[in-house]
């Protein structure tokens, strides 16, 4: 039985800076998506090196995943399996002060695509030198 809430409270803002004032071209209201969790993993400052690091995910499948790569100069590389997939891929090589999120807001998506179903089975990071800093969140 689900035992927390998590709830994304977020605004994407876009405004043109070649103009003064500085107009708001678009503001996407997320309108706060939620998710009931069981449990959660978070660190505030995970270093990285260039060997991938196995994230701890604290459940089988995790719906949840937030990282933040805190460093001003290294990339970060995420891999993941996804829940029902094969094996690991590459997710995306997320640049300095970068912020990478996956939320699907629901367990249960429906019927599988391509096998696949929400969630991720496992994570791991690695970056491109040694003790890049890293913020991340998992939850299930």
């Amino acid at each position: 039985m689900p035992n927390m809430t998590e709830v994304l409270s977020a605004v994407i803002t876009v405004t043109d800076t070649t103009i003064t004032p500085n107009p708001t071209i678009v503001t996407r209201n997320m309108n706060n998506p939620s998710l009931t969790v069981n449990t959660v993993f978070y660190d505030p400052f995970i270093l990285i090196g260039t060997a991938p690091v196995n994230i701890f995910t604290p459940a089988p499948v995790v719906y949840t995943v937030f990282i933040r790569n805190l460093h001003t100069t290294n990339n970060l590389l995420i891999n993941w399996t996804p829940n029902g997939g094969p094996g690991v891929i590459n997710v995306c090589a997320l640049g300095p002060g970068g912020v990478f999120l996956y939320f699907p807001a629901n367990e249960t998506a429906g019927t599988p695509i391509g096998g696949l179903t929400n969630g991720v089975t496992t994570l791991t990071l690695s970056a491109n030198a040694a003790a890049t800093p890293v913020e991340v969140l998992v939850a299930a």
